[in-house]
């Protein structure tokens, strides 16, 4: 019996695809908190990132300061309240969905702190609606690779997965890479699983 689950996560169907599959699940609380941090720093993020995933949250994703400003000129108004000043900066998003509320509170507010200590501005929401406004800043990947008109987003690296505390270093060394040759990249992914993806801007 082999654990196939690290062969096929990221590479997209390239190494074969799954026919059958059986899920141990969870019950659906449509009740969550989201927390979302603001970083002036990718970097920063993703050192918050994780520290915050010991949490064990039920999301955790980033959107980079590089793909939210592309956005705002591709799309105008996407992301209208959604960014402090609204100003492009790097979001951070995590969300909890424990049974309990008392356990929501408790865990959002020790993500607050950890964000904080890594120099973010938060945003914490409960309504629903709040939710999925600010889910956009996510979403706006989807935005970036679909831009009115003929030009494309051209991919640099997608799907990379990396333990969660080697995110940094992936991010260091692949910026690097990229300033070599005067390229900068919008940067996007899982974080909680230690995902991200590199596109050209």
């Amino acid at each position: 019996m082999f654990d196939l689950g690290q062969l096929f996560i990221g590479s997209g169907g390239a190494l074969g695809i799954i026919t059958e599959i059986t899920l141990s699940t969870y019950v659906y609380n449509p009740r969550t908190t989201l927390v979302v941090g603001y970083f002036s720093a990718t970097a920063q993020a993703l050192e918050a990132a994780s520290r915050v995933v010991k949490l064990k949250p039920s999301a955790l994703e980033l959107a980079d300061r590089g793909l939210l400003e592309a956005v705002s000129i591709s799309h105008p108004g996407f992301l209208d309240g959604l960014l402090p000043n609204d100003e492009p900066t790097t979001a951070l998003l995590v969300q909890f969905d424990n049974m309990s509320q008392l356990g929501q509170r408790v865990a959002s507010t020790r993500a607050e702190n950890i964000l904080k200590r890594y120099g973010a501005t938060i945003r914490t929401a409960r309504d629903p609606l709040e939710q999925v406004a600010l889910w956009k800043l996510r979403s706006a990947a989807a935005q970036y690779l679909e831009p009115p008109g003929s030009n494309q987003a051209i991919s640099f690296m997608e799907g990379a997965v990396v333990p969660s505390a080697k995110l940094s270093e992936l991010l260091t060394k692949t910026t690097h890479l990229l300033g070599s040759h005067d390229l900068t990249a919008a940067i996007w992914g899982h974080v909680g699983d230690g995902n991200l993806n590199f596109y050209r801007v």
